[in-house]
Formats: C-alpha cells, structure tokens, sequence
C-alpha cells in the first residue's frame, strides 16, 4: 500500500456520535479481537458466549459448533433455552441442516428464542441461540452479531478442517492458519451476483498468507447496495486483526445511517485510536448504489480512484473524493459525491495492488493498461472480464506476487 496520497485535513463538521453507541461498536470490536487472540476451542466459546450476553443484554445463550462443541451459560433461569439444549443434544444435525431451507435469513426465531446459523463455505456448521425475554434486536446490534458470527463460522471452520493436520504442524503454521482463518471471516456478507440492479464480480489475494486489504458487499435498507474496498497498511497478522475491526465497525454503521460521508466520518472517528495505537493507517472507499434511479454515491479517504467505463462511449470517468487516509486525525469532515449510471456501464474497484503489480523488469502493471483492457472487453460479462484481467495480470508479473490484490467490478443491469 502506498501512502503518498494524503489531502489537507478538514475540521470535523457534523453531529457527534452517542457514547452509548460508541461504547457498544466497541464492546463487539474488544470481543472480535479477543477471539483473535484464543487458539483453544472451549476459550473460544467461553469468552464469546459471556462477552454476548452482556452486550446483548441476554438472560440466557448457547453456542454450538457441530455436535461435538457446545457451551450454555444461564444469567437467569429460561425454559425456552433449556428446551432447546435438549433437542440439540438430540437432533443436532438435523436442527442444522434446517438452515440450509433459509439461508438468505441471518437471524431465525424459534420457541421465544434467537437462532443465529454459524455458516462457513454454504454450510451451517453451528448455531447461536439466545433468550432475549422477547427484545427486539436493534439493527446496530444485528449487524456486530453477524460480523462475529462469521469471524467464528471461518475460525471453527478451518478447525473442523484441518484439525488432524494441525497436530503434525509447529506453532509457526498453526499461527498462520488462525490468522488465516481471520482473513476469511472478512469475506463478504452476501455472495457476488445479480443483485439490487448490479452484476457483481470479486477478486482477492494476498501477496503473502494474509494480506491488508478489505471488502465488502452489504444490503442497505434492503434494496440497495454497499460496497466497501479498504487497503490498511502492511501485512499479516495486525493487518488481518485491523481489518476484522474495521469490517465490524462498518456493518454497525452502513445500518444507521444512509450518508457515505456519515459512514467514513463516524469509521474514522470510533477506529482512529486504535489506528494509531496499531500504526495502522488505511484507505477506504465506500459506494451505495440506488437501482431506482442508477445513481451511484460515494465517499472515499485517500483510496485509490475507481474507474467508470460507460457503455454507450469511449469515455472513461474517475470517481475522485477528496477524504484523507484514516486515522490521521480524529475528527474530519468527508464530502459525499453522486454519479449518475446507465445500463451496461461498468465500475471497477480496486485496491493499488492491482495497478502496482511489478514484473521481474520492475515495470508496474498501470492504470493505463488497465483502462486499455477495460474498454476492449467492456461488454463481456464482468465474471468472464475479471478472468480475462487476472490472465493478463498473471502473464504480465509472470505470476510474481509483489502485493496484496483486491477487485471489484460491477455492470449496471
């Protein structure tokens, strides 16, 4: 990541974020990165179960992984959960194979409990239930479930996968495979497809076992779409354990508020102690797109400018934004930039990996070479562009991979 980029520094222009908010995006972050620091199944289990309880305000909660593992702690007497355990014990496979009918649904009800589904490569492999004595979830609170539950599903995940190889392994090894298991909790929520008007095609890769980039895809209000591309400085294990804090911290606020400038603003403010406690300074971009009228919003901080490729002509169209990296200074104030879309445009995200890749003469792959490829196949497919862009990457660096690598194009449906 090159951190050359970097703008005048604004102040801070907006409403101040609740304390009480503030307090409960942190609580889930302090237990994500808890987790991160555990390698024993039952530590891992104990530590999140109590840490949800107490943030979700819970009388009572399980978690299961497979039907080998599972942990219950009671705060206050429920009949429902203690049902529920029963079945478990008895049905278990049976009660998971259950989600596979819904899994378009995070979040289940069942007999005045919770049931959050653990689901790792398209398989349930484990289940949260909680007694809330029927309190509605708020939407902040849903999205750090979630995210958590991912970073779990990928962790038990790569366990349940690897458990007999891991004993032949040294410490070493182990370590990055936990580490491992972290980048792949920041995959995204939804799966790239035909959705909320767009054709959505991905791509990551790190330069090394983990890398620093970030990205996701998230549903706003249900009918539009988020997309979020982030690249924190450096590489491995802080730069893996930085940006499963900043994937927790954007699902909580991508559901509180439609603003993209509120969203990088509030980001910038809530991680920036911690960016700076980590020396990690990071670019972000964060998109959402309105199917109604085509209409693409945006606000970026010092991230590398996405390209548009309009359909209908030669043109080509920069996205630029004017926000500084995060976690130089607390407070400032991002702007927010609209571009209006038609059909069959394309817009391609990306992280400098990609247009910095070097060959063996030391040559960068480029921004020009890319918008050349760009516009020659900006009519395919973009899951048959992105393959066609890879191959040229590949046969241009002969496979040399000199930096982490993240890419996102998208076609207007």
């Amino acid at each position: 990541m090159s951190l050359v980029r970097r703008l005048s520094v604004l102040p801070h222009a907006g409403k101040s974020i609740p304390s009480a908010r503030i307090s409960k995006v942190r609580s889930f972050i302090a237990l994500s990165d808890k987790v991160n620091t555990l390698s024993d199944e039952y530590a891992i289990m104990h530590e999140v179960l109590d840490g949800l309880l107490s943030i979700l305000e819970a009388r009572a909660g399980l978690l299961m992984v497979s039907t080998d593992l599972m942990y219950t702690k009671y705060r206050h007497q429920s009949e429902p959960l203690v049902r529920f355990e029963r079945v478990l014990r008895e049905r278990g496979e049976k009660m998971l194979s259950l989600f596979l009918l819904e899994r378009h649904q995070r979040i289940h009800h069942a007999d005045d409990l919770m049931l959050i589904p653990l689901v790792w490569q398209e398989k349930p492999i484990g289940l949260f239930a909680f007694d809330r004595d029927g309190k509605k979830l708020a939407p902040s609170d849903e999205a750090g479930l979630h995210s958590l539950s991912n970073q779990l599903a990928a962790i038990f995940g790569l366990k349940l996968q690897s458990s007999q190889r891991s004993r032949d392994k040294g410490i070493r090894q182990i370590d990055i495979d936990n580490a491992v298991a972290v980048q792949q909790s920041l995959l995204p929520s939804i799966p790239p497809s035909h959705t909320c008007g767009l054709s959505i095609a991905t791509h990551t890769q790190a330069a090394d076992y983990i890398g620093g980039d970030y990205f996701d895809l998230i549903l706003v209000d249900q009918n539009k779409m988020g997309i979020v591309i982030a690249d924190v400085e450096g590489k491995g294990v802080p730069a893996a354990l930085f940006g499963n804090m900043l994937r927790t911290t954007v699902h909580f606020l991508t559901r509180e508020t439609p603003s993209t400038a509120s969203v990088v603003g509030k980001i910038n403010s809530i991680l920036h102690k911690d960016a700076v406690a980590l020396q990690k300074l990071f670019t972000l971009f964060y998109a959402v797109y309105d199917p109604t009228d085509k209409v693409l919003t945006y606000t970026g901080s010092g991230h590398v400018c996405p390209l548009v490729i309009r359909a209908e002509n030669e043109k080509t169209e920069r996205l630029h934004s004017d926000g500084t990296l995060i976690g130089i200074e607390p407070l400032q104030r991002f702007s927010e930039r609209s571009v209006q879309l038609h059909t069959g445009d394309l817009i391609a995200f990306f992280t400098d990996g990609l247009t910095e890749h070097q060959n063996e003469a030391g040559q960068i792959f480029g921004e020009q070479r890319l918008l050349q490829l760009l516009q020659a196949h900006k009519a395919e497919a973009v899951e048959i562009l992105m393959k066609t862009l890879l191959a040229e990457l590949s046969r241009f660096t002969q496979l040399r991979r000199t930096d982490d690598l993240t890419i996102i194009l998208t076609k207007i449906l």
